[in-house]
């Protein structure tokens, strides 16, 4: 699920099916790691239905669409994601996006959860300087349709592709 190079900090999506005791394994191939695992959801029988939509980009600092300008150190910005790209302007309870931190000016974490709601002791991504690093995310929509995204140290440009959206079943 994630190759890491000697010394480096990663993070990574991942779906994994719980085992009959109600725990999951890791395994690390060589060398020594410590493992950081941030719970983001869980499926159930029923619920919301993901929809999938033609990738589409909802967001760039760069140049548009979406809030222009970098994130500075220890900065937030919110983004709208209901009605966007394909999600629907109500109904839509979550959002996949592949989020990818550009040339960020010192190694830094950027961290998404819903509008409106406490900024959750996690990262989305982990980005040395300068680097380019992608990473898929499933956020929660908060209030007014929105995420919202975090910049722990220097400035970085962030880039949001949206892959789909949760709802109800049928839309």
């Amino acid at each position: 699920n994630l190759n890491i190079p000697a010394g480096d900090v990663r993070a990574n999506l991942v779906f994994v099916k719980v085992g009959g005791s109600g725990q999951v394994s890791f395994y690390n191939n060589s060398g020594d790691v410590d493992v950081v695992a941030d719970v983001a959801g869980y499926f159930g029988p029923t619920g919301s239905q993901f929809h999938i939509v033609s990738p589409n980009r909802i967001w760039d600092t760069r140049s548009g669409p979406g809030p222009v300008g970098q994130i500075g150190a220890g900065g937030s910005q919110n983004l709208t994601v209901a009605g966007a790209g394909g999600v629907p302007a109500t109904g839509a309870t979550a959002v996949v996006l592949n989020l990818a931190a550009v040339h960020p000016s010192a190694r830094t974490f950027i961290t998404g959860w819903p509008a409106g709601e406490a900024r959750p002791l996690a990262a989305n991504l982990n980005v040395p300087a300068g680097d380019v690093r992608p990473n898929l995310g499933v956020l929660k929509i908060g209030a007014g349709g929105q995420v919202s995204f975090f910049n722990n140290s220097g400035s970085v440009d962030l880039v949001a592709d949206l892959a789909g959206w949760y709802g109800p079943p049928g839309e």
